[in-house]
């Protein structure tokens, strides 16, 4: 108090209380995130990944014949996005915001030589088109869950010891 003044006395303490918080967010969120995708996505709700690797081999099996050397021709694109429809790797139909998302993803990864990776694409997609994938959804309700118990169960410890 006789550096700083009563004013700097507070301001350190601000510091200590902020400190002490964020450090218990972050341990609450890193718990939630390991028993969510660790735990739950793995061994309680495994049909989840399964979901997602098999959606995964459709669109490999599906842009083997559209890709040269890692990448696709963009006008390529278009027959192979109508093969995936055929290959039933949407499940719903896709709106045309999803389409507008999608055609500007493309746009904004395509080289000067008009091709686009083959990476660059399936995230592309993936992104785009998040209405058909209830994964996300899932696994947000989950973590939201975890971090409410492990909240609570941390104040319980907090106001016990």
């Amino acid at each position: 108090q006789h550096v700083l003044g009563a004013g700097g006395a507070f301001i350190l303490l601000l510091q200590l209380f902020m400190a002490i918080t964020s450090t218990g967010s972050a341990e609450i969120i890193a718990v939630s995130s390991i028993l969510t995708y660790d735990v739950y996505y793995e061994y309680i709700n495994p049909e989840l990944k399964q979901r997602r690797l098999g959606m995964r081999s459709v669109f490999d099996s599906t842009v083997k014949e559209f890709e040269e050397d890692e990448h696709v021709l963009i006008e390529r694109v278009q027959p192979f996005m109508d093969r995936l429809v055929d290959n039933h790797f949407f499940e719903n139909e896709v709106s045309q915001q999803e389409v507008a998302h999608l055609a500007t993803a493309i746009n904004s990864y395509t080289k000067p030589d008009r091709r686009i990776a083959t990476a660059d694409l399936y995230q592309s997609v993936n992104r785009a088109v998040a209405s058909n994938n209830i994964e996300g959804l899932i696994l947000l309700r989950v973590s939201k869950f975890f971090t409410g118990v492990f909240a609570l169960f941390m104040g319980f410890l907090a106001v016990f010891l």
